[in-house]
């Protein structure tokens, strides 16, 4: 083989190779983000005025956050409820999908995604009676985890005491069209017995 031969065989092996590696690249994708937080209605209650919480206030005031629609989500969410109380979880719920398609943006209020005269129809009332329970303090912990490690996150964070409970919520995709995962970041409450 003479020399140009050998020397274009190069050549087309490098170009062939940036090629091949720049396509790579560009199919990898970040991993979706989520976020729950409380409205500020939501977050001055709990911090001010506790005895004006309610289970149907609660269930319009979260603010959620997604990411904007595209090819790695299906733009459909679903939110789950955790209890924790004695250094485990007692009670779990998910919501049933709502889609995001008819939203403007990426973020709105639990009430206005899922409709109805308490936003998510929750058994959590049932779970913290609001008449035994008061909220005390806001957990936003401001980082992202993978839905599946949520509960074990709050429960090593958390420190709760005998006569307190914690309801915690996130919030996630119901299906991921690749292999990039997703990040949630949670919201929660810690509430403590009354007298």
């Amino acid at each position: 083989m003479s020399i140009s031969k050998k020397l274009l065989t190069a050549i087309f092996a490098v170009v062939l190779g940036t090629v091949v590696s720049c396509d790579t690249t560009e199919q990898k994708l970040t991993p979706a983000e989520f976020a729950a937080s409380p409205t500020s209605e939501l977050s001055g209650i709990v911090g001010n005025t506790p005895g004006d919480f309610s289970w149907g206030f609660y269930g319009k005031n979260l603010q959620l956050n997604w990411p904007t629609p595209d090819l790695q989500w299906e733009e459909e969410l679903v939110l789950t409820f955790v209890q924790i109380k004695d250094g485990e979880v007692v009670n779990r719920y998910t919501t049933v999908a709502a889609s995001t398609e008819d939203t403007d943006g990426n973020e709105a209020t639990s009430g206005a995604l899922f409709p109805g005269e308490t936003g998510p129809e929750l058994p959590v009332g049932e779970w913290i009676p609001s008449t035994n329970w008061i909220p005390s303090t806001n957990w936003i912990p401001g980082s992202q985890w993978s839905p599946s490690d949520i509960e074990e996150v709050a429960l090593e964070e958390i420190d709760l005491s005998s006569d307190q409970t914690m309801l915690v919520v996130y919030t996630k995709a119901v299906e991921r069209t690749d292999l990039t995962g997703q990040k949630t970041q949670p919201y929660g409450i810690i509430y403590k017995q009354g007298e």
